[in-house]
């Protein structure tokens, strides 16, 4: 399991591609981040500037954690009609470090 320290601000990323491997940018991308403690946030891409999306198919977001503890965070995509197209969700840790 990835784990971060405490106060760090990494880029969560995903790229989303078709079934021949070829990008293309879903119509609705949202991003989810939660911890085990409840506190969550949640971004959609071309509303919440906190997504970008450098090029096509590729969507980031940088987030900071401040809480130690268990974290899941999920990107999904949807199509015109919203309908869910994929998703991909990863858990990871967030530990004091050194100096915290």
């Amino acid at each position: 399991m990835r784990s971060y320290f405490y106060g760090e601000r990494p880029k969560f990323y995903v790229t989303w591609q078709d079934e021949n491997g070829v990008a293309y940018d879903p119509n609705t991308v949202n991003f989810m981040i939660a911890h085990v403690n409840g506190m969550s946030a949640s971004y959609t891409a071309g509303i919440d500037p906190e997504i970008t999306n450098p090029s096509t198919g590729l969507y980031e977001v940088y987030f900071s954690l401040i809480e130690e503890g268990k974290w899941t965070y999920r990107w999904e995509a949807k199509n015109a009609a919203a309908v869910f197209l994929d998703a991909r969700e990863r858990v990871f840790l967030v530990r004091d470090g050194y100096f915290y």
